[in-house]
């Protein structure tokens, strides 16, 4: 992207094309948990990782599985399997057969498929999808109990915003189940590290030195729903775009004090 034009720079920032992704540092704690869990469960286990919607977890489990060296089996909760285990799903996301409707234990070629492939990590997003599909809790549990204490020696990965499971998960033996629990970054100190991890990456990208002043971060946070990353990163957006145009001298963006008026200033020399 260095050899665009400012505007086309500014333009990339402002419709969101610039690929940032933040991880807020308990995210990050989360996925060291993880990790050092899978590491610590040669010979199987279950990992329960659990947080308020919204805080991350979709993103941990795609860091965790793109960090390891054999792609985990990651199962669809879909409705025309409403008649069959979590066992099966396993079998159908490696495309395996059913040998029979019903599975009552751990099928040889799944066995034989984690020892050929390597693929011994199993992710369960949203474990409670499956109690829509005619599955009890008592089924659940069995399935995962088969899969963790099978000769495949997998390692269950499983998130739910169901209590009751969450409960019934901790009930594992203590050996094999590990807990990971996420918070909801939403702090002062949370959107300062955003703001200024959002500069730093669209700066890099860019090739750029777009300075982020206190007037700017102040300018930022002046909305009621400042504690909206989503919400804070459309308006770091518009600012980055608007600094770059005041830059380039085609605008004073201290003269804003309504962000409103400065994205219909922004927009207007970008677009018009």
């Amino acid at each position: 992207m260095i050899g665009l034009s400012l505007i086309e720079k500014a333009r990339t920032v402002l419709e969101g094309h610039h690929g940032f992704r933040y991880n807020f540092l308990a995210n990050s704690k989360a996925l060291d948990e993880l990790t050092t869990s899978y590491l610590n469960s040669p010979d199987g286990g279950l990992a329960i990782l659990h947080g308020p919607p919204k805080c991350g977890i979709t993103t941990v489990l795609e860091t965790f599985a793109a960090s390891q060296e054999f792609e985990p089996i990651w199962p669809r909760c879909e409705e025309f399997f409403s008649r069959t285990s979590i066992i099966d799903h396993v079998m159908d996301a490696v495309g395996i057969r059913f040998d029979h409707e019903f599975t009552v234990s751990i099928p040889a070629g799944l066995v034989e498929f984690a020892a050929l492939s390597g693929r011994r990590i199993i992710i369960f997003d949203g474990l409670e999808d499956y109690l829509a599909l005619k599955n009890n809790v008592s089924n659940i549990l069995s399935g995962l109990d088969q899969l963790i204490s099978s000769s495949a020696k997998f390692f269950v990965v499983v998130t739910t915003q169901n209590i009751k499971l969450l409960q019934k998960c901790r009930s594992f033996k203590s050996e094999k189940m590990h807990e990971v629990e996420l918070i909801l970054g939403n702090t002062a100190r949370d959107s300062e590290d955003f703001m200024n991890c959002f500069w730093g990456w669209s700066n890099k990208l860019l090739a750029l030195n777009v300075g982020l002043s206190c007037d700017l971060k102040k300018l930022a946070m002046s909305s009621p729903n400042s504690t909206s990353l989503a919400s804070l990163l459309t308006r770091l957006e518009l600012l980055y775009a608007a600094a770059l145009m005041a830059d380039a001298g085609d605008m004073s963006i201290y003269s804003f004090s309504d962000l409103e008026i400065l994205e219909w200033e922004v927009l207007n020399a970008l677009y018009s």
